[in-house]
């Protein structure tokens, strides 16, 4: 897929906040690539092959696959013979380690002073940025096979999970120190960086590869530049002309040209929209964008259908629209773009180099064509741009969710080697509870959270989703960490075969044990409060971060009570607050619940007025 380290899109980009903001950066990567004030090279479709020069326990030189995690397989590097025993022989990734190695360690006394010029003799640290091409690797097909090294990078060192350690899985990896994040005050979570280097050494060192990589039938690249095709037609404003059209309510369906679209949108950030389903999903995010992309289609539904809440349906649009603006601006300077390799259009896109202080990438209508991606396929897995990604799992019931799982959830967030929690909740109704009542409650402790959260109700189970996620979602190279309660630990287990799952599509799962009732408080201690009308203990046992408003919102979702004196973890006392239950079950007080054809009407109303806020919001027009 892509060069491992941070790669961003024009929407990744810190001054890239309106949608204006978004067409001046495209403009003005057109016009530093023509004036040559900046760098673009061809981005490959293929496997992430990345490897480095290691010393082996013989004293001799050899070259190792290296993932980027801190598993002690990756941080040593694996040979063909450990790769096969982690992959299998049906395992595309297998066979992409073992060719590549075959080559470069065949050449090692050929090009050693390539090596030392490169850095990478005695520095380990240091690895080729490497595409493995071999006919259909991902999503492109190309006619040759190719080995295509991007340059130079450098991992930044990383230290391993304390209990990983324990275990004998992991060790610390060295590297460069990890720098803060100016913006979360912690270290980054990128795998690695570009380095400055020799480009005659690699060029060199290319060549000489070359003649034992075409005996395995493969061509070797390194950085393959791009300029304008000087026959080549780019329209920007031509692109600003198309016509986008977008379902809000059923049959509210709006048209306008990008432009205009564009002038109203602004960046949703690290905002999070709840589907219908209840899963949450990012604002600016391949789900959002696909559901916004297809909503006036016969394919899709209207966003109202899709949201949970209209209230999302704005910065649904914000996202979707950025997402596809970028495609579009993208493919047309990809379009645009030529180099030795062909025509940049046909390629999954351009590494732009010198417009930050990190890569840029334009890839065009390959957002929408990697979701089709041939990843999950054995013979052609390939590891994703996010080499060391690192995703917690949380299964439970969460009925309901407390300050224990509060607190859980904020302390594995917290960790620099965690990029992502998902919260899995059971679907099973308990004891009165739903599984949508307790994503509510999780959505709003969300803003107390450090990190990317994902709420989601499991299919079956917890147990199953967890499983279903090894086998289908997760990437090639992800480190999992399942966050399981003591009963869950061990051989006997209801993840014990997590581990076997993993191995088979090349994903490191690891149990993270949690002490029972973390936090002094259960779920069942809190559904007891919750039957006995006992304010005190049940707000006792919520997270302290709570305002009074969102302990009132959760009180209401569940059907408790609330007393008007009481805060978050406070004292209870006093009367009810007006519009609040009185007592669990009961409705709140000056409800008008609508029937029939009121109902009916007020639901027209409500889309009706639903469309003129969004229309006026984005595109300051009036309908209906």
């Amino acid at each position: 897929m892509g060069t491992p380290g941070h790669m961003a899109h024009p929407f990744d980009v810190d001054r890239v906040r309106t949608g204006q903001d978004l067409i001046d950066y495209i403009n003005d990567i057109v016009l530093r690539l023509k004036n040559k004030e900046i760098a673009g090279s061809v981005k490959w479709d293929g496997i992430n092959t990345s490897f480095k020069l290691i010393t082996n326990d013989d004293g001799k030189k050899e070259f190792r696959m290296d993932r980027g995690t801190s598993h002690i397989d990756s941080v040593i590097g694996l040979d063909a013979e450990a790769a096969l025993a982690k992959w299998g022989p049906e395992h595309g990734m297998a066979n992409a380690v073992a060719k590549l190695l075959r080559i470069f360690n065949a050449t090692i006394p050929q090009i050693e002073p390539e090596l030392k010029k490169l850095g990478m003799w005695d520095d380990p640290t240091k690895y080729f940025n490497t595409e493995y091409i071999e006919g259909k690797s991902n999503v492109q097909e190309y006619d040759q096979n190719i080995l295509a090294i991007h340059g130079i990078n450098q991992f930044y060192e990383k230290k391993a999970q304390p209990h990983a350690i324990r275990k004998g899985t992991s060790m610390d990896r060295p590297g460069l120190e990890r720098p803060i994040d100016p913006v979360t005050k912690k270290p980054i979570k990128s795998g690695g960086i570009e380095i400055p280097f020799d480009k005659e050494a690699l060029g060199s060192l290319i060549e000489k590869v070359q003649p034992i990589a075409a005996k395995e039938g493969f061509e070797v690249y390194g950085d393959v530049p791009v300029e304008f095709d000087p026959e080549g037609d780019l329209d920007i404003e031509k692109i600003l002309d198309t016509p986008i059209a977008i379902q809000v309510v059923p049959g509210g369906v709006e048209t306008a040209p990008l432009r205009a679209w564009l002038k109203g949108v602004v960046h949703p950030q690290d905002k999070r929209i709840t589907r219908a389903d209840g899963k949450s999903v990012g604002a600016l995010s391949k789900d959002a964008y696909m559901a916004v992309l297809k909503s006036a289609t016969d394919e899709g539904i209207p966003l109202s259908q899709y949201l949970e809440s209209q209230e999302d349906v704005k910065d649904a649009i914000n996202g979707g629209i950025f997402y596809h603006a970028t495609r579009l601006l993208g493919q047309a300077v990809k379009n645009a773009l030529t180099s030795k390799a062909g025509s940049v259009g046909n390629h999954e896109g351009v590494v732009l180099r010198g417009m930050e202080d990190f890569l840029v990438k334009l890839t065009g209508d390959f957002i929408v064509q990697g979701l089709a991606s041939t990843h999950g396929d054995k013979d052609k897995q390939s590891l994703t741009e996010n080499l060391v990604k690192n995703t917690a799992l949380y299964p439970g019931k969460f009925k309901p969710p407390h300050g224990g799982h509060f607190n859980v959830a904020k302390s594995v967030l917290e960790n620099a080697g965690v990029d992502k929690l998902i919260v899995f909740v059971s679907p099973v109704t308990h004891e009165g509870i739903t599984a949508e009542q307790a994503v509510k409650v999780w959505n709003t402790y969300r803003d107390y959270l450090p990190g990317d959260v994902d709420i989601r109700i499991a299919d079956v189970s917890p147990v199953r989703s967890v499983y279903e996620y090894i086998d289908n979602e997760a990437d090639v190279g992800e480190d999992l960490h399942l966050i399981l309660g003591e009963k869950d630990i061990g051989p006997n287990g209801r993840f014990k075969n997590a581990a076997k799952h993993g191995e088979v599509r090349g994903v490191e799962v690891a149990e993270v044990p949690i002490p029972p009732q973390m936090g002094g408080v259960s779920a069942t201690q809190m559904r007891a409060a919750l039957r006995d009308n006992d304010d005190r203990t049940f707000i006792a046992g919520l997270p302290n971060e709570l305002n009074d408003a969102e302990v009132d919102d959760i009180m209401i979702t569940l059907g408790g009570s609330l007393d008007e004196t009481s805060g978050a973890g406070g004292a209870a006392g006093g009367s009810a607050v007006q519009g609040s239950p009185a007592g669990r079950g009961n409705k709140p007080l000056n409800v008008w619940e609508p029937t029939g054809s009121e109902r009916k009407k007020n639901e027209f109303v409500v889309e009706e007025e639903l469309v003129n806020e969004v229309m006026n919001y984005l595109l300051g027009i009036s309908v209906g």
